[in-house]
């Protein structure tokens, strides 16, 4: 039993490593049965492989098994004080919220993090929701509070230790540029954080900085927009998101942005 439960609980640690390191070849066929087994025999242990579950179904756009995942989620944290947890949680129900268009919930989301981090300020961790809840609070005229979270995160990050802030922090800092029209700045900090991602081996959130980037790009009148628009689009195909590929076709499509992709599927 004691060998059979430490199996169990490095297979969900490593699913949730597979999900934040974009390798999700067969994961979403694994963490269903993985899932029902923690939650017979171990469900004190089921956190990681919620998160890694909650966070495929965001991008596969599974509104509602992210929802039910998202509940599970929150009553493993209130009851277990997963804190740590907690940011990846919060950065896919801010993306399935702003791409349902309740901004409300977005914030929420954002909201809960905050306080639980003026409680418990664990800021290496709170770097993976950080361009999220930014990106919540300017979509919601709340620039105010997108400025000092970004500049405190900065304050709190200071000489630690935090391998994802180089990423973090300028995919924040785009976010906070781009809801004042400053596109010229706004594309080198998403483009930035890109290249950062990419060298951390975080093939989605590298994704959605180039995304960002392209639609700066674009408002610019910029040719290097098509190909970062691109490069996005193929590394969410690779990774089987879905919901972040119409996002991206519908965005070329707006913008008269060709798309590579879309011209592989004659019979659409």
């Amino acid at each position: 039993p004691e060998t059979a439960r430490s199996t169990r609980t490095t297979t969900t640690t490593l699913a949730l490593h597979a999900f934040c390191t974009g390798s999700w070849d067969g994961l979403r066929q694994e963490l269903p049965e993985l899932l029902d087994q923690l939650r017979e025999s171990m469900p004190a242990f089921c956190i990681d492989a919620l998160l890694a579950a909650a966070g495929l179904a965001v991008a596969d756009g599974d509104v509602d098994r992210a929802r039910l995942l998202f509940d599970e989620i929150d009553r493993e944290v209130d009851s277990m004080g997963y804190t740590v947890d907690l940011p990846i949680a919060t950065a896919a129900k801010v993306r399935q919220a702003l791409a349902l268009g309740d901004v409300q919930a977005a914030v929420a989301a954002v909201d809960d993090l905050t306080r639980r981090l003026d409680a418990k300020p664990i800021w290496v961790p709170a770097t993976r929701a950080l361009p999220s809840a930014v990106q919540a609070l300017t979509v919601a005229g709340r620039s105010e509070d997108s400025a000092a979270l970004v500049a405190r995160a900065e304050q709190e990050l200071a000489g630690l230790d935090a391998p994802l802030a180089p990423a973090a922090m300028p995919h924040a800092r785009g976010f906070l540029l781009a809801t004042k029209e400053r596109w010229s700045d706004a594309a080198p900090q998403f483009l930035t954080a890109s290249e950062h991602y990419d060298r951390l081996q975080a093939p989605h959130e590298a994704a959605q900085a180039r995304e960002q980037a392209a639609r700066a790009l674009v408002e610019l009148g910029d040719p290097r927009a098509a190909g970062e628009l691109r490069a996005a689009e193929a590394a969410y195909q690779k990774l089987g998101a879905r919901a972040d590929l119409d996002r991206t076709h519908e965005i070329a499509r707006r913008h008269g942005v060709g798309s590579p992709l879309r011209a592989h599927a004659p019979d659409e």
